[in-house]
């Protein structure tokens, strides 16, 4: 086996890892760790859990301390889907556990777009005799930071467009028949999906239509690590004039994480502000859009939205409500993925290939 065909193996394993702390770790980026022998045996594996707990490199060095000692570190190789951290923060930088512990080789996916770290780990661990290589499996490293990167980069919390469409372009049925679009496999799926943000946005005309409670039904993600998202509205309304008494989001036991924004008021004259508000004062960086057309064709008008999931479900709807209708301009999409969700099919894109300029 090549060197850059056990590379890409190895961190192909860490990728997968980090993969289960996406909507866990926020607001730090989701990172996969593994330390592999000098003969290239698997010693030990972790990936970042929660805000707080042990970054992925530290996590896995303990795991392999445990299983195998520390004397089995010295020399190893660690292989890490981001650029280790190398500045003091809760947990210690990561360059001084992989110094302290004698890690033979460093092999990253992509460069840490936070600027305390960007590109200093290679000169840290360079002077410590520690090979470093860097670049591997890159594209799928940055995919798993690009809410980090947005919010690194431009201050801003990255947005999904999240819509369940029949195939003439529907959002709704007739009146008396099912609410439903998409499939209970579908359904199932967004619950995860509600998960892995940090708060879920909807307007006063889904709350009127609808009375949403925007919350995680399934006990199973609660136990997985999961945390129930903030809840945001934005209206054009006054927060007074809103009827509060009937809808589950102001009086059930997360009402005190449901924000309403004017949009247009003097506080938040447009859509940007309200934005710049939820990722600075509530830490909020990402946000999954459950709205109607009128607000995910807004934001969208206003290239505010990141990405593109849409559930696309084999019928033929015939309802009111047609997606998107008012864009004046199209979308192409990059980095397109599709999924069969039982009779659905999911279909998710980026509108940008890049949030860093």
């Amino acid at each position: 086996m090549t060197i850059q065909a056990r590379d890409e193996h190895w961190m192909q394993q860490a990728i997968e890892l980090a993969q289960l702390g996406i909507g866990k770790a926020s607001p730090n980026p989701s990172v996969g760790c593994v330390i592999v022998s000098t003969d290239n045996q698997l010693l030990g594996s972790y990936y970042h859990q929660e805000y707080g707990a042990d970054h992925a490199e530290k996590g896995a060095i303990k795991a392999v301390i445990q299983a195998h000692g520390e004397q089995a570190l010295k020399s190893s190789t660690c292989y890490v889907t981001l650029e280790p951290c190398s500045s003091q923060g809760q947990t210690g930088a990561c360059t001084d556990w992989l110094v302290k512990h004698q890690i033979g080789t460093v092999v990253y996916g992509c460069v840490d777009p936070n600027k305390k770290h960007a590109g200093r780990a290679d000169k840290i661990l360079n002077q410590a005799g520690i090979t470093v290589r860097s670049g591997i499996l890159k594209e799928a490293c940055e995919k798993l930071i690009h809410i980090f990167r947005k919010s690194q980069c431009q201050q801003l919390p990255w947005v999904a467009s999240k819509l369940a469409i029949s195939l003439d372009g529907k959002l709704d049925r007739p009146s008396g028949e099912s609410p439903w679009i998409s499939s209970p496999e579908s359904r199932q799926r967004v619950q995860l999906l509600r998960a892995q943000f940090d708060a879920i946005l909807t307007s006063t005309a889904t709350l009127i239509a609808d009375k949403p409670q925007l919350t995680l039904r399934d006990p199973s993600l609660l136990e997985q690590g999961y945390s129930q998202p903030k809840r945001l509205i934005f209206t054009t309304q006054s927060s007074e004039s809103i009827d509060k008494e009937n809808q589950p989001l102001f009086n059930d036991e997360h009402a005190e994480h449901t924000y309403i924004y004017q949009i247009g008021s003097s506080e938040f004259p447009n859509f940007v502000s309200a934005l710049k508000h939820c990722h600075k004062e509530l830490g909020i960086q990402s946000i999954l859009i459950e709205a109607g057309a009128k607000l995910n064709a807004a934001l969208i008008e206003d290239s505010l939205v990141d990405e593109w999931i849409g559930f696309y479900a084999p019928i033929i709807a015939g309802g009111p409500t047609s997606a998107l209708d008012t864009l004046t301009h199209s979308s192409q999409l990059h980095q397109v993925t599709r999924e069969i969700i039982g009779p659905d099919i999911l279909l998710r894109g980026l509108f940008h290939c890049s949030t860093c300029s």
